[in-house]
C-alpha cells in the first residue's frame, strides 16, 4: 500500500467499482446506484465515458488540442460528460466540496495516461479513489471489457434502456455483450437506483453460494431486505431446493443479512421473474459454462437480464 505525499493512501483494500457513464437518464440511475452503495459502504469508484470513433480530421484536432490542456474545463468531446458525473457525485456527497462547487481533494487534474486515455483522479469522503475515465473507442461494449482489464475491478455498474426482441439478440445490447463475456460482477440497472428490496435466487450451486456471499456484505452496509429464493421445476425437486435455500440462508446469516426463505414450482427463468415483481435488484450466480455455450444454449440469468423489469446482478 502506497501513500501520496500528504499521507493519504493511494492504495487500498476497497471494492473497486466500475460506473458506465454517457450522460444518459439510464446511466444517472447506474451513477445514483454507486453512490447510493458508497454512501453505506466505502468503495474506489472509476466512471468511464467511452468517446465515439471520430473522423480522422476531427481525431487529429482533438490530440492536437489534449497536448494543450491545462486544466479541467477545456470543453473537449466528452469532458462535459464527465463534468456533469463529477458534478453528480458531489451533489450526492461523495466528494467532498470545495470553493465554487469544485472537489475539495484531488489527486491530479485532467491528464493523458495513455494514447486515448484521460483520467482526472479525485478523493472521495473517506478517501476512496474515484477516477473519471475518458477512452476514445468505437465499440462500446468492447472499450469497457478492456477497461476491466485495466485495473482490479471487482463490479461493472451499467444503465439499460431495456430494449427487446430478436434484433438486440442479434446486434446484442451494451449491457448484455459486457454481461456475457466480464469476468467480473455485472449490476445492470433499470428504474429506480434505490436498491433496498432484494431477491436473491439460488439454486445449491457453488455459483449461487458465490452470488451470496458477494450480496452480503453489500445487503448489510446498507440494510436491504433480503427474500431468497428457489425454485423447483418439478415436485420431486422440493425437498433439495428447500435444502439448498437452508444452506444460503446460512450463508447470508454469516454476513449479516436476515433473509426471508421463498420457494416456488415452475421453469425457473420464468418463476424468477415473475417472483421478481416489486423488488428493486434480482441477484444471481452464473455456471461455469463456455461463454459461447452461454449465449447459444441460453441461461438462467441472462434470460432474466433480458426480460426482468428490475434492476439485475450477475455474480462472477
Amino acid at each position: 500500500m502506497s501513500r501520496d505525499p500528504d499521507g493519504r493512501t493511494a492504495d487500498n483494500d476497497l471494492m473497486n467499482v466500475l460506473v458506465c457513464y454517457d450522460g444518459s437518464d439510464e446511466a444517472r440511475a447506474a451513477l445514483r446506484c454507486v453512490a447510493g452503495l458508497a454512501a453505506a459502504k466505502p468503495v474506489n469508484v472509476t466512471v468511464l465515458y467511452v468517446r465515439p470513433k471520430a473522423p480522422s480530421g476531427f481525431t487529429e484536432m482533438v490530440d492536437l488540442a489534449r497536448e494543450r490542456i491545462v486544466d479541467w474545463d477545456l470543453d473537449l468531446p466528452g469532458l462535459v460528460v464527465l463534468r456533469e458525473a463529477e458534478e453528480m457525485l458531489v451533489k450526492e456527497g461523495e466528494v467532498e466540496e470545495g470553493e465554487g462547487g469544485q472537489p475539495a481533494k484531488v489527486r491530479h487534474g485532467l491528464k493523458q495516461l495513455a494514447k486515448g486515455l484521460l483520467e482526472v483522479h479525485l478523493f472521495g469522503l473517506h478517501d476512496e479513489n474515484i477516477r473519471l475515465r475518458l477512452r476514445d473507442g468505437g465499440d462500446p461494449a468492447g472499450v469497457i471489457l478492456n477497461e476491466m482489464d485495466s485495473l482490479p475491478y471487482d463490479l461493472v455498474v451499467m444503465g439499460s434502456r431495456g430494449k427487446k426482441g430478436i434484433k438486440k439478440w442479434l446486434t446484442g445490447s451494451t449491457a448484455q455483450r459486457v454481461a456475457l463475456f466480464a469476468h467480473q460482477t455485472v449490476l445492470v440497472v433499470r428504474g429506480s437506483a434505490v436498491l433496498e428490496k432484494v431477491l436473491a435466487c439460488t439454486d445449491g450451486s457453488e455459483a449461487a453460494e458465490q452470488a451470496l456471499r458477494f450480496l452480503a456484505p453489500l445487503a448489510h452496509a446498507k440494510g436491504c431486505g433480503v427474500t431468497l429464493l428457489g425454485v423447483a421445476e418439478e415436485a420431486a425437486e422440493r425437498d433439495a431446493v428447500a435444502a439448498a435455500v437452508a444452506e444460503g440462508l446460512v450463508v447470508l446469516a454469516e454476513g449479516g443479512v436476515d433473509a426471508t426463505a421463498r420457494i416456488e414450482e415452475g421453469d425457473r427463468a420464468d418463476t424468477i421473474l415473475k417472483a421478481s415483481e416489486g423488488f428493486d435488484v434480482v441477484v444471481l450466480g452464473v455456471s461455469g459454462k463456455s461463454h459461447m455455450r452461454r449465449f447459444l444454449v441460453g441461461s438462467v440469468p441472462l434470460k432474466v437480464l433480458e426480460r426482468s423489469p428490475a434492476s439485475v446482478m450477475i455474480v462472477k
